[in-house]
């Protein structure tokens, strides 16, 4: 049904403003929906939740590494003294 509302809406659009190019432009739009939503526009929701689900999440920030044999900033300022 969203389909059919979608296409009849382009249809309007299309002829009004370039009529010539509709046969054209129904093709490409047939095309695009059987390649890339093969379940239809009610499918789409559940593509987007598999594209979410795929993203990769953000790495956290690796902790700094610490050299046990260096020193402190407190162990050189009391080296000074």
């Amino acid at each position: 049904m969203l389909g059919a509302i979608g296409v009849a809406w382009a249809q309007s659009l299309f002829l009004r403003t370039l009529p010539s190019e509709w046969t054209y432009a129904q093709g490409l739009l047939f095309i695009v929906v059987v390649g890339f939503f093969p379940a239809g526009l009610a499918g789409l929701g559940v593509l987007l939740k598999r594209w979410r689900a795929r993203k990769p999440k953000p790495l956290a920030e690796p902790e700094p590494v610490v050299d046990p044999d260096s020193e402190t900033d407190a162990e050189k300022v009391g080296a000074q003294s």
